[in-house]
């Protein structure tokens, strides 16, 4: 993967208020922020190997960003880079706007970054609650744990049973748990690496509602929660 990452986009609602008659205010309430800005960013595995060279990117708020790309250009490796996983040999990375170091996928949830992969790391034989807060520290307290589970698949929409076995539950389903799992640990911004058909990947519903739809090919979806 090389050079300035180009996008198509799609923001409903917005053609309307872009319209010259829309006030100013109105138009200035939609400007942008940018919540990440990842700038020449270089990886190489050892001498001969570079899987990102110099790549720009920039995140906005209120936005869903997909990556296309043929297997081994690169996608998953850029991720990994924003998650804590790989640490960038050239680049910078920005959130909001201030320069971050993200040495461990601890330092991106601390950032409010969560990364969702395409191989689930789930415990079959545990309920989604307790994979949801399975490695925090402290103290856990399985009931209010529920609790929370519940009031973060109430406020988007996710049909998740919190006392449900993963090992009974359907791919998209196991992927809906991963989801909330980033979504309990305060993650804001959320990737999903290399969903194929079978998944699901998230699309925005109703004001701070999401919803389901399918992926038609391998790609990499970031996006800002509400």
């Amino acid at each position: 993967m090389y050079g300035r990452i180009s996008r198509m986009e799609f923001i409903p609602g917005v053609f309307e208020v872009l319209q010259p008659s829309a006030p100013k205010e109105r138009m200035t309430a939609l400007e942008k922020k940018c919540a990440i800005r990842m700038e020449n960013i270089t990886k190489r595995f050892g001498s001969k190997v570079i899987a990102n060279k110099d790549v720009n990117l920039e995140l906005y708020e209120g936005e869903i960003l997909s990556l296309l790309g043929e297997n081994g250009s690169g996608k998953t490796t850029l991720m990994n880079m924003l998650s804590g996983i790989y640490f960038p040999d050239e680049g910078q990375i920005y959130i909001d706007g201030q320069p971050v170091t993200i040495a461990s996928p601890k330092d991106a949830f601390a950032l409010g970054i969560g990364m969702i992969h395409q191989h689930f790391k789930l415990v079959d034989v545990f309920t989604a609650t307790e994979n949801i807060i399975l490695g925090m520290p402290g103290k856990l307290n399985l009931a209010e744990a529920r609790k929370k589970v519940k009031e973060i698949c109430d406020r988007y929409g996710f049909d998740i049973d919190p006392d449900q076995k993963i090992y009974d539950m359907s791919v998209s389903q196991k992927q809906t748990v991963e989801i909330v799992k980033a979504l309990y640990r305060g993650a804001d911004i959320l990737i999903l690496d290399d969903h194929h058909p079978q998944n699901h990947s998230v699309s925005p519903s109703p004001p701070g509602r999401l919803k389901t739809t399918s992926v038609v090919r391998p790609c990499c979806v970031w996006m800002r929660m509400p």
